[in-house]
């Protein structure tokens, strides 16, 4: 259902080309076994996602009245995280929801939240539609590092105040896999890896590019003063953008 406060639609969100965006293969699921995306493993990242949210709500302070944006929607409904935040949102009917899947069965899930299928990296919305942006863990499966800072320009366009989180490289495990240190060896090798355990999806830069905090970081244009911390767990790394460019987070 689309709620009527909505953020305000522009003629880029009839565009064809975002419409079109095909949803990941099969592949892209099969590869988190069902012990893990529903067991402990599953659980603990659950406990992440919720503490990250808390962490958003202490730094943001949203009010009814802010019109929010979440990008990064998905249509995997087996995993406890998934769609986490617009289930905790107290203002669901300010939300609107951006994914490159079929949303179909998301709008039934959370019927007072707006959805537009797209791509991130060309949000079909006018600058300065939101007053907050959120993002969690999509940043890592844009592409190559050019396309991952192309997405943060895109995020930081539309909206006043950003909130991206994605998963810390160092952490020990790998969040998406479920193996352990692999992701240390240097990008080109363990892809390799990945490649020769059967993980082909995951194997591709396009599907899967980690980042570390400094390179988190790097990805924000010049003049932008982002804060970037470690999640209470450190399995996730969360940046905070408050108000305009160089305005910055006061904590």
């Amino acid at each position: 259902m689309i709620s009527r406060m909505a953020a305000p639609e522009s003629s880029a969100e009839r565009d064809p080309r975002t419409a079109a965006t095909p949803a990941p293969p099969t592949e892209y699921y099969a590869h988190s076994d069902a012990w893990a995306a529903r067991g402990i493993l599953g659980a603990l990242s659950a406990r992440a996602r919720r503490q990250m949210f808390a962490e958003f709500m202490n730094v943001f302070r949203p009010t009814p009245e802010d019109r929010v944006l979440d990008v990064g929607v998905t249509s995997d409904g087996d995993r406890r995280e998934s769609n986490l935040f617009e289930a905790l949102y107290p203002f669901p009917y300010r939300v609107v929801g951006v994914g490159r899947q079929d949303l179909r069965a998301v709008g039934v899930a959370f019927p007072h939240a707006r959805l537009v299928r797209g791509d991130g990296c060309h949000l079909p919305f006018a600058t300065g539609s939101f007053d907050i942006v959120a993002s969690h863990a999509t940043i890592e499966h844009v592409g190559h590092r050019s396309a991952q800072a192309a997405f943060v320009r895109e995020l930081l366009r539309v909206g006043r105040r950003c909130f991206i989180t994605t998963p810390n490289r160092w952490f020990p495990l790998e969040l998406h896999t479920f193996l352990p240190l692999v992701h240390y060896l240097p990008p080109p090798l363990h892809r390799r890896v990945l490649r020769g355990l059967g993980r082909r999806f995951y194997a591709e830069e396009s599907n899967l590019n980690l980042l570390a905090r400094r390179e988190f970081r790097d990805l924000f244009p010049a003049g932008t003063h982002v804060a970037i911390r470690f999640s209470s767990l450190a399995t996730n790394l969360l940046a905070f953008v408050e108000g305009e460019r160089g305005a910055g987070v006061s904590r």
